[in-house]
């Protein structure tokens, strides 16, 4: 039996953890244990956020001291009033928060236990995994550490006109070890209702980690979305289909909505995306460049200083990082700078990153719009787009398709060009302060933490908002809402490439006998990739490579080529 060897390497970073210093965590037999010591010259608050297997819990004071006169009651009530519970897919999560001024309080230990029990998980999604950490202080002494990974399962919601142009797509991701799923609006209904009744039963029966909608709000493939009003503002967003424990934003799967009005576009999205991952152009060190580009304008005063100086941040991230190439455009200093950034693009550079002043149309300053989008020729060299701005992924706009939806549908099957994936706002007045937030979690976790799936990518970006506004994070504030409106115009699970590609060293047989029923590959420092077999256009095995070694278990009744994917 011949063997066809297609491989793919995502490339590997260290991950890093910062715990609380002030608030310690011991694991008891039924309960965990919270130990806090104030430190009142850096801190005035005990804010902490924790993992523990249960849907609500209950908080008692086994021992505290202050420096005045505290009732216990008064305390517990206090506690009581601050304490929180969320569900992030497997983390069960706990916030508690006190003031510790008005307290003046020294020292305190807490007991936690169930209150409302939950159904512990037994694996743990490779998509959510790298995120758990980011968001619980305990996450390296939780129930979640040691869970097994398990393989990564997506489902497609699309008309069945549709399904043939997503064949390919389909195949490669199963030839990456994920399961896929399709369902049709014609199956399941046409209307909000119809679809997030359908995701809550899929999530019950098998937990996909992505779903991807293929469809506009409008026109011919209509799926329809939700919207968050706030502030006034009434703004698009796809993130309550996700919503399916708790009372609380956190979703339980990564969605990604492909935004198309015709099979052509869609045919010229799923061309990019395969295009991007199975076969990127290593001839050329673009996946390695990158194009900054930010701008301080207001249309009122003050004008904002921090959208250059956050986006300097990450061009000096890059070159730590390996970069070779990073093209700046800021304002003010360069206006209108369209002709330089359509250079750029068409040169080839793996991330457009844009912070400042923008709409449905595009961005301001510098200036680059939805008309520029179609002067782009950078071919099958497609970038990734972060646009942390205002507006420019608003999907629902009247401006039809928004800046967003046409870095994706712009170009041809067979001749590419524009983005692989967006992501950015529908709302109109996002604040600077809360862009940035999202920003700098979105790079972080790719450059520093190991984050390379997108989705997984824009969810860090919304834990970093959610880190650093403790104080906005109830119900009908700011950090919902940007939990809301940060939709992704893209596949949820492409994998980004940070570093031009390299080949896998990996031996294996030129043919296996009939009869046999295991192939084992020897695979040094891969530990975490995933190694499928596929024999008539199916998967017949799939492995987790543990300890430099996947060992493929199958059952062949039939001669055949196989296909062995490594990534």
């Amino acid at each position: 039996m011949n063997l066809k060897r297609i491989i793919t390497l995502i490339l590997g970073l260290t991950v890093f953890l910062s715990l609380a210093a002030e608030v310690n965590f011991q694991n008891k037999q039924e309960y965990l244990e919270l130990e806090f010591t104030a430190d009142k010259q850096n801190s005035q608050y005990l804010n902490t956020t924790f993992a523990y297997p249960a849907a609500e819990i209950k908080v008692e004071i086994t021992d505290f001291s202050a420096g005045k006169e505290v009732l216990q009651g008064d305390l517990e009530l206090q506690l009581e009033k601050n304490t929180t519970s969320f569900v992030f897919r497997e983390l069960f999560a706990h916030k508690i928060e006190l003031n510790l001024e008005n307290l003046d309080l020294d020292y305190l230990k807490l007991k936690i236990s169930a209150s409302k029990q939950a159904e512990l998980p037994t694996t743990i999604s490779p998509a959510f995994q790298p995120l758990y950490s980011k968001v619980v202080e305990n996450y390296q002494s939780s129930y979640l550490r040691n869970l097994p990974s398990a393989f990564p399962k997506m489902l497609i919601i699309t008309y069945d006109f549709l399904t043939e142009y997503l064949e390919d797509f389909i195949a490669w991701k199963e030839a990456k070890g994920i399961e896929v799923q399709v369902a049709t609006i014609e199956e399941i209904g046409s209307s909000t209702e119809n679809i997030k009744s359908f995701l809550a039963e899929q999530y019950a029966d098998w937990q996909p980690d992505y779903v991807i909608l293929t469809g506009d709000v409008d026109d011919a493939y209509q799926i329809p979305s939700y919207y968050i009003t706030f502030l006034g503002e009434t703004d698009v967003t796809d993130l309550p289909y996700c919503l399916l424990q708790g009372e609380d934003y956190w979703p339980e799967m990564l969605l990604g909505r492909i935004s198309i009005d015709s099979p052509m576009e869609l045919m010229t999205i799923m061309s990019k995306i395969l295009s991007y991952e199975k076969n990127p152009n290593t001839e050329e060190d673009w996946l390695e460049s990158a194009l900054l580009i930010a701008g301080n304008y207001s249309n009122s005063p003050p004008t904002p200083t921090t959208p250059v100086k956050v986006t300097k941040w990450l061009r000096d991230k890059m070159y730590d990082y390996g970069y070779q190439n990073i093209d700046e455009y800021y304002y003010p200093g360069t206006y209108p700078g369209t002709d330089e950034i359509i250079a750029s693009i068409d040169a080839g550079v793996g991330f457009v990153t844009y912070r400042g002043w923008g709409d449905a149309n595009g961005w301001h300053y510098p200036h680059f719009k939805r008309e520029n989008i179609e002067e782009l020729n950078n071919g099958e060299l497609l970038p990734v787009v972060t646009s942390i701005v205002c507006n420019t992924g608003d999907f629902a706009n009247s401006v039809d398709p928004c800046f967003g939806e046409l870095f994706l549908r712009t170009g041809w099957p067979t001749l590419t060009k524009g983005a692989v994936a967006f992501v950015g706002p529908s709302d109109l007045h996002t604040s600077t302060k809360y862009n940035n937030a999202v920003f700098a979690g979105f790079y972080h976790g790719l450059l520093t933490e190991n984050i390379h799936g997108f989705a997984s990518a824009v969810q860090r970006g919304k834990i970093e908002l959610f880190n650093n506004y403790p104080h906005h994070q109830g119900q009908g504030d700011y950090v919902e809402f940007y939990f809301h409106v940060y939709n992704m115009l893209a596949d949820p699970s492409l994998q980004m490439w940070t570093k031009t590609p390299e080949s896998i060293n990996a031996t294996l047989p030129s043919q296996i006998n009939l009869g046999a029923n295991y192939l084992e590959i020897d695979l040094p420092d891969l530990d975490g990739a995933i190694v499928t077999a596929m024999k008539d256009g199916e998967i017949i095995s799939k492995e987790i490579v543990e300890n430099g070694q996947a060992v493929l278990f199958f059952q062949l009744e039939a001669t055949g080529d196989m296909q062995v994917t490594i990534t």
